[in-house]
């Protein structure tokens, strides 16, 4: 699974090629946009926007793992969740989005997450097309409302990505507070990080060198 987030305020609404007037931050309904793409045997692409409701932190990425799976029939759903973010901390690497990975090892919901952060340079090859040919439909269309945006999404690109407005997020990081593991801190360079169940303890292995115990909760 591929996770990444298109730069924030791109896709507001009202979108006018040459704005007419000074629009106010306030004046736009905001609309920051994260992208997924799952492969599991075929690709898909998923698009979710949620109106900013928690898009500080790593909310937004945990809302969109949890809703691509449940995307997926229930038979279908993998043991092992394969990750690939950016090496991005507010987002993607601190402690609370490992406590989120953990979470889902030490409830059952999956036997194994492995995390790979991409170096500088890298690029989400599928995602960041999409993104594109999203920003590229914007330099000549106007779109006055969301579900006006939620369709140029839906046909700025072939195969089309599944457009998802998610009206309810969840504030996982709120429920995990009190999990927080803060031995997991201080990881500043690309990893690959590993959470898996041993000996009835979630364990971390950053870069498959050194072990740190997380607790199981």
């Amino acid at each position: 699974m591929i996770v990444d987030g298109m730069t924030k305020w791109a896709c507001d609404t009202p979108h006018f090629p040459r704005d007419p007037v000074k629009f106010n931050r306030g004046d736009r309904l905001v609309q920051p946009v994260t992208g997924v793409t799952y492969t599991c045997g075929t690709s898909q692409t998923y698009l979710y926007t949620d109106f900013d409701m928690y898009t500080k932190g790593a909310n937004t990425t945990c809302n969109a793992i949890v809703r691509t799976l449940l995307e997926q029939p229930a038979q279908e759903r993998p043991s092992f969740l394969y990750l690939q973010l950016d090496n991005y901390t507010a987002e993607n690497k601190n402690k609370a989005f490992f406590t989120f990975c953990g979470s889902l090892v030490a409830m059952g919901v999956l036997d194994h997450v492995q995390i790979n952060y991409l170096c500088v340079g890298h690029t989400h090859e599928d995602i960041d097309q999409i993104f594109g040919c999203i920003r590229g439909s914007l330099k000549t269309a106007t779109v006055l409302t969301p579900q006006a945006m939620w369709m140029l999404w839906n046909d700025c690109t072939t195969p089309s990505p599944s457009v998802r407005c998610e009206t309810k997020m969840y504030d996982y990081l709120a429920w995990l507070a009190p999990h927080v593991n803060n031995g997991l801190s201080g990881v500043t360079k690309p990893h690959c990080v590993w959470f898996s169940m041993q000996g009835g303890e979630v364990t971390c292995l950053l870069c498959l060198l050194f072990d740190l115990p997380f607790t199981r909760w």
